[in-house]
């Protein structure tokens, strides 16, 4: 439980998959460290080390497949960030255990004052992605350019989508503040 971040999939209508915990750890074995059986577990189309070079990190926070209107060139992109490193990437399922792409965002979606940490990424009715960031105590939209501060897009409450990819509640509001302009 500290070497490997993953992503994994479960497919519609196929519920009841085995993500192998704690027999491993992405694709690594954790109980045996070494020969460990993997029949019958679904491995991860998607893994990061906690150290070394980028993409790394400690923690998958949020995690959004894309689904607006704005940008149509990324629909079905599956947007995540690590809480530590406050990388953001996204990958395409390929639809059989792996991914077909894999896009860092983050020096394009980090504002201008940087991230504090993000905690999550939500999704709005119509599909745009929100990026919680609770370090700054801020909700970033995503933009064509990047995201906007919280106040510019957001409204005063939000309803964070389906809380995935680590369900608490299937509804959960978000209640928060925007600050008026130069206060």
């Amino acid at each position: 439980q500290d070497r490997i971040e993953e992503v994994d999939v479960q497919p519609v209508g196929q519920g009841g998959l085995n993500f192998g915990w704690d027999i491993t750890e992405g694709s690594l074995c954790n109980e045996p460290p070494q020969g460990c059986d993997t029949t019958g577990l679904t491995l991860p189309i998607f893994e990061y080390a906690h150290s070394g070079l980028p993409p790394s990190g400690c923690a998958i926070s949020g995690g959004q497949v894309y689904r607006g209107a704005a940008h149509p060139e990324i629909v079905g992109h599956y947007f995540f960030a690590d809480l530590c490193s406050d990388q953001v990437w996204s990958v395409v399922w390929d639809g059989a255990g792996g991914v077909s792409a894999v896009e860092d965002w983050t020096a394009v979606l980090r504002p201008a004052s940087g991230w504090g940490n993000l905690a999550s990424i939500g999704r709005d009715a119509a599909g745009e992605l929100y990026f919680v960031d609770i370090g700054a105590g801020e909700i970033h939209r995503m933009t064509s350019t990047g995201p906007s501060p919280a106040g510019d897009l957001v409204a005063p409450v939000a309803m964070l989508a389906a809380n995935t990819p680590n369900p608490f509640n299937p509804r959960t509001t978000v209640s928060y503040t925007v600050p008026s302009r130069g206060t």
